[in-house]
């Protein structure tokens, strides 16, 4: 005979019976908890607060550009028509540690593309300001802001987490979010 085993007992099939009788008939598996069986305003209301939710958006953002990021791997050397090389295995595994990072600063990159110096490049804009923190293939890591009217301003990166939050806070500051 079959057993099932509960905690550290072992009954028989059939001494399970009223006990799954018991669960089929009892209130709590009146209500399913599948989402299809809620009811609609509750729905409607989660709906609502996920799309005004910072939270939420800030979410889905970083699901987009991890789609991005997993997008740069198929590239093929030369994508650009440039010989550009494509990102490499350890230039991807830092750029993942690094958007990670940024996700959990809730500075999440309005865009990742691959660099044609051969890496990755995590880009913010705001009205005729521009950032990125590049990942390149070398190891290297560099920050550049720029506009139209003033030179670049590029700083060299480690990947400590010090490092990327003081860069984080000059790149909001000169694209003047707060």
């Amino acid at each position: 005979m079959p057993s099932v085993a509960i905690r550290s007992y072992s009954y028989g099939t059939a001494a399970m019976l009223p006990l799954r009788q018991h669960l089929r008939e009892s209130a709590y598996r009146q209500f399913e908890l599948t989402p299809a069986a809620w009811p609609r305003p509750f729905v409607r209301n989660i709906e609502l607060s996920k799309s005004t939710s910072g939270f939420w958006s800030s979410l889905e953002q970083y699901a987009n550009i991890q789609n991005k990021m997993q997008a740069l791997r198929l590239l093929s050397p030369d994508w650009d028509g440039y010989d550009a090389p494509v990102p490499s295995d350890r230039t991807m595994a830092s750029a993942s540690a690094m958007s990670e990072t940024l996700q959990e600063m809730r500075f999440i990159p309005d865009t990742v593309v691959a660099s044609a110096e051969g890496g990755i490049a995590f880009c913010y804009w705001n009205i005729g300001r521009y950032a990125q923190i590049e990942i390149l293939n070398s190891g290297e890591c560099v920050a550049t802001m720029f506009d139209r009217e003033n030179p670049p301003r590029i700083s060299d990166l480690s990947s400590s987490r010090d490092a990327i939050a003081r860069i984080v806070g000059e790149i909001q500051a000169y694209l003047a979010f707060s």
